[in-house]
């Protein structure tokens, strides 16, 4: 039988942590929370110390790992061009974790974060200590909302590079506009989709309220159980009066959101799967904006169920990650 593999720093943390909220928690429930063993976790609670060894060594020496960060760092450079100017004899994978377990290295894009204050971080923190006992069910009946700009000369943001945590992140501009563009809604559950809505102009309550209508009530009890909640930012369009009353008089029920926290919707990465997969792989532009809505409806409609259903089996990990960070914001 072969050896398991060695917790994580990040999983032994959750495994203490849910340990002490929730000391009724079984040995395989919290197995089951962070998606591990139960024999693997109960050994772990039994000498924290000790936890589980791999006997596969390293194919690369220290030297070379202090070369591929170096070399990742200095020239912004992929791993697998890392790999191939070093000439190693290994797979990607085995550079980026040598990116990954060196501390001063992290993998980001050219993406701003909100700021947190302290408030926002309570909230945060009370959000997910709230849903960290949620079950699979209750996720799977949560259609997660938002709005996203297309460019046609490219995505916003989303260029990622290895830098030094302890350096400045280098910033990079683009064109005002992004070559004009196109701003659409959508929404997703663990069941499925529903259809791309095109924005026209900058959006009020009743146009928020007409996409809901026809975009939203249609298909929200076709993709859950029936009986779905709506995950939605706090834009000022999402929380006015008028708005609060058509969601009350459709009775659509809400998920309290956190304010600033894109790193707890997964359809954010959903975007990103549709950004460097499909509608802007192998820096691909558009000519028009009737070539772009073309490609971003393809792209969403051929969603794969898999990458549905992970994204809402990480809800619960990206709780605990939250708790972790005491509120604050996390990579995800």
């Amino acid at each position: 039988m072969p050896k398991a593999k060695e917790l994580t720093d990040s999983e032994k943390s959750q495994i203490d942590l849910l340990h002490e909220l929730h000391k009724d928690w079984s040995h395989a429930k919290i197995a089951e929370a962070i998606n591990r063993n139960r024999s693997t976790v109960s050994k772990y609670l039994k000498n924290p110390e000790k936890g589980i060894r791999t006997g596969r060594p390293k194919i690369t020496t220290e030297r070379v790992d202090r070369e591929i960060v170096r070399l990742a760092k200095r020239d912004k450079l992929s791993c697998a061009q890392v790999k191939n100017q070093l000439g190693l004899d290994c797979c990607n994978t085995t550079v980026y974790n040598r990116l990954r377990s060196d501390q001063n290295t992290k993998f980001g894009k050219h993406q701003s974060k909100p700021v947190l204050t302290a408030i926002h971080k309570q909230k945060r923190l009370e959000f997910a200590v709230e849903m960290i006992s949620a079950n699979r069910e209750t996720w799977n009946d949560i259609i997660f909302t938002d709005e996203k700009k297309w460019n046609l000369d490219g995505p916003d943001g989303l260029k990622s590079f290895w830098y030094d945590i302890r350096k400045e992140k280098t910033i990079f501009s683009k064109r005002q506009g992004g070559g004009k563009g196109v701003m659409v809604w959508a929404g997703f559950a663990n069941g499925g989709t529903t259809e791309i809505a095109f924005c026209q102009g900058k959006m009020n309550s009743d146009d928020y309220q007409d996409i809901l209508a026809n975009y939203l009530l249609p298909v929200g009890p076709l993709i859950t159980s029936g009986d779905y909640t709506l995950m939605q930012d706090n834009a000022p369009i999402h929380r006015s009066k008028s708005t609060k009353d058509w969601l009350e008089v459709n009775e659509v029920k809400i998920l309290p959101w956190p304010a600033l926290s894109p790193d707890l919707n997964p359809i954010e990465n959903l975007w990103g799967w549709m950004t460097r997969q499909v509608c802007y792989g192998q820096g691909r532009q558009f000519r028009s904006i009737p070539e772009l809505k073309t490609a971003i409806v393809e792209t969403w409609s051929n969603v794969p169920s898999e990458l549905r259903e992970s994204l809402i089996g990480s809800m619960k990990n990206r709780m605990l990650k939250v708790i972790q960070a005491k509120g604050g914001s996390i990579d995800y």
